[in-house]
């Protein structure tokens, strides 16, 4: 698990996807583009930006179904073999969203941090796939 986004980490998620980012300022944009279908998203990095007179961390994925944005990252991790998950947490809740290479995006927002520590057996399982997701935060 990493807590910040340097330069080395952008260079990872740039070997993951296969292509160097467009780099603006603290801005890092990537195109990722189906080889067989016309279909891309959008997915960006900005570093550095002034929320509430502090810099954070903000992530951004623009796709055919929707634009999703993640601000306040304090975590961020790699899953073989090609997806990267960034976290946020605020109060007792912790936010993902992720992005694969073959340009899937998954997004969980306001997850109660008090269902990771219940036995996956016996939750809810409208709650399962949110707590192992959030599981990786840990």
């Amino acid at each position: 698990m990493n807590t910040v986004l340097e330069s080395e980490d952008i260079k990872f998620i740039a070997n993951l996807f296969g292509q160097d980012p467009e780099v603006s300022d603290n801005n890092y944009s990537w195109v990722i583009k189906d080889p067989v279908s016309s279909n891309s998203i959008h997915f960006s990095i900005y570093k550095n930006i002034i929320i509430s007179g502090e810099s954070a961390v903000l992530v951004s994925v623009q796709t055919n179904h929707g634009y999703y944005e993640l601000h306040g990252i304090k975590k961020w991790s790699f899953f073989p073999p090609d997806e990267i998950f960034f976290f946020a947490e605020h109060d007792n809740n912790i936010s993902s969203l992720s992005i694969s290479r073959n340009r899937g995006v998954s997004f969980f927002a306001n997850v109660d941090k008090s269902i990771m520590e219940h036995d996956i057996a016996e939750l809810d399982p409208a709650l399962v796939l949110s707590t192992i997701q959030m599981s990786l935060f840990k």
